[in-house]
C-alpha cells in the first residue's frame, strides 16, 4: 500500500502551468483594461482596484488547478508559491506591455490621469501649492516607460501578497511528507 501511495506522489513541473495561467491571468487583465479604457475609466483608480480581487481568485484558480491535475491533489505550501509568484510575474509583463502601448498611442491618458489627481487632491482638502507640487513629481511617473516599470513594480509586489494567501489556502501536504 505505502509502495502505491508513493507511485501517486506526483512532481509536476511548476514553470510550463504557471506560465499558461499567468498568460490567461494577464490577457484577463487586458481585457479588464480595455472594457475600462473604452468605458472612460482608464484613468480611475478606484474602478482599477475591481480587478485585485478577479486577480487574486484567478491565481488561486489555477494553484488549485495545478494541484488537483498535475500534483495528484497534493501541493506544499513553496511550490504553490512559487506557482503564484511566477503566474503574477507573467501577468505583470503583459499588463506591463500593454499599458507601456497604451500611453504610448494614446498620449491624453496622461493629461487625464493628471486631471484625476487633481480632483483627487481637491477632494483632500489640499492647498493649492501643494497640488501644484504634487502634480509636477506626478508628471515625472506618468510616461509609457514609467508606468510599464510601476505595472512590473507593483505587479510583482501584489503577486508576493496574493501568492502568500493564496498558497496558504490551497497547501495541501501529502501524508507521506
Amino acid at each position: 500500500m505505502a509502495l502505491d501511495e508513493l507511485s501517486e506522489r506526483t512532481q509536476a513541473p511548476v514553470a510550463p502551468s504557471a506560465l499558461k495561467a499567468g498568460l490567461v491571468i494577464g490577457l484577463v487583465s487586458i481585457v479588464f483594461s480595455v472594457i475600462m479604457y473604452f468605458t472612460g475609466n482608464a484613468t480611475n483608480s478606484a474602478a482599477g482596484w475591481l480587478s485585485v480581487p478577479i486577480t487574486g481568485y484567478l491565481v488561486y484558480f489555477f494553484q488549485k488547478k495545478f494541484r488537483d491535475k498535475l500534483q495528484n491533489g497534493y501541493i506544499k505550501y513553496g511550490k504553490a508559491f512559487g506557482f503564484g509568484v511566477v503566474a503574477c510575474v507573467v501577468s505583470s509583463i503583459l499588463s506591463g506591455a500593454y499599458v507601456y502601448v497604451l500611453y504610448t498611442m494614446d498620449p491624453s491618458l496622461k493629461d487625464q490621469a493628471l486631471e484625476q489627481t487633481y480632483n483627487d487632491m481637491i477632494e483632500r482638502g489640499m492647498s493649492e501649492g501643494q497640488i501644484e507640487q504634487s502634480l509636477e513629481m506626478a508628471e515625472m511617473f506618468m510616461t509609457p516607460s514609467a508606468m510599464l516599470m510601476m505595472v512590473l513594480f507593483m505587479g510583482l509586489l501584489f503577486g508576493v501578497i496574493v501568492s502568500l494567501i493564496t498558497s496558504a489556502i490551497v497547501k495541501k501536504d501529502h501524508p507521506l511528507d
